[in-house]
């Protein structure tokens, strides 16, 4: 399997053959299902990516990059 960047590159590939359009009709409707499928797996990549991202930067992992609260002691977390 390709990677992101592979995948990005194989549809660009496609888009410049159909664009072309010097291909049979069967040819060009394989090359157009299969960029699709390229299109589809590449958004869904890039949407995962972008939920990691937000969970790193205003989510759960966010708490443990500030600064520790100087008005919480260990005595508070023992008592939890």
């Amino acid at each position: 399997m390709r990677d992101f960047e592979g995948r990005l590159e194989r549809l660009q590939t496609i888009v410049e053959s159909l664009e072309q359009g010097d291909s049979s009709l069967e040819k060009g409707m394989k090359l157009y299902k299969e960029g699709l499928e390229l299109v589809r797996t590449c958004r869904k990549e890039l949407r995962e990516a972008k939920h990691e991202i937000t969970v790193y930067s205003e989510g759960v992992f966010q708490e443990y990059a500030q600064e520790p609260d100087p008005n919480i002691t260990e005595e508070a977390d023992d008592s939890e």
